[in-house]
């Protein structure tokens, strides 16, 4: 049995603002925006292909998960693909924080031998208040290459709290 792993990303923003005052003929101005982007990635290990999906629906409790993502601890469990996921390129990421109290924060970063892609140095971390979410998208899949043991492991840290999230990583095994 042949495993084929694709994945397709779609986001779209959409903003509308009307001035409720009269332009003297009754019609309000409006002003729209919109960003919208479709990602599709075939299955395979070429250039903006990928053969590699691991997700975790984890719960941390005031203690940091970490996810080495080139291997040393193999992440296995929760994954699409074949075999235990390590990650020669990373292409996208998305960070879910299930709880639904305020104050319930995800910090997700780096930390010791810190895989630095959408943090810039050891330490840095974006946070993710109550059912929040954050998506990363690496552009060309190349990019974004994990080093074993120096620069390839995540960490989302909860603080002092208990907070279900759901982690999930898209990318190439070779």
């Amino acid at each position: 049995m042949a495993i084929v792993t694709t994945c397709r990303v779609h986001v779209k923003i959409e903003t509308v603002t009307i001035d409720t005052a009269a332009d003297g003929a009754g019609n309000p101005p409006q002003f729209r925006t919109m960003f919208e982007k479709v990602v599709d990635f075939a299955s395979g290990v070429a250039a903006n292909q990928i053969d590699q999906i691991y997700v975790d629906d984890g719960s941390a409790a005031a203690t940091p998960a970490t996810y080495d993502l080139k291997g040393g601890a193999a992440l296995t469990g929760p994954i699409r693909g074949a075999g235990a996921a390590s990650f020669v390129d990373v292409a996208l990421m998305w960070f879910e924080n299930q709880a639904t109290t305020t104050g319930k924060l995800l910090d997700v970063g780096a930390g010791s031998n810190p895989f630095l892609s959408f943090v810039k140095a050891t330490g840095d971390a974006i946070r993710i208040p109550a059912g929040g979410w954050c998506i990363w998208y690496a552009g060309q899949v190349d990019d974004q290459q994990p080093v074993a043991g120096t620069g390839d492991v995540l960490t989302i840290d909860p603080g002092a709290n208990t907070v279900g999230f759901q982690f999930g990583v898209v990318g190439r095994s070779s």
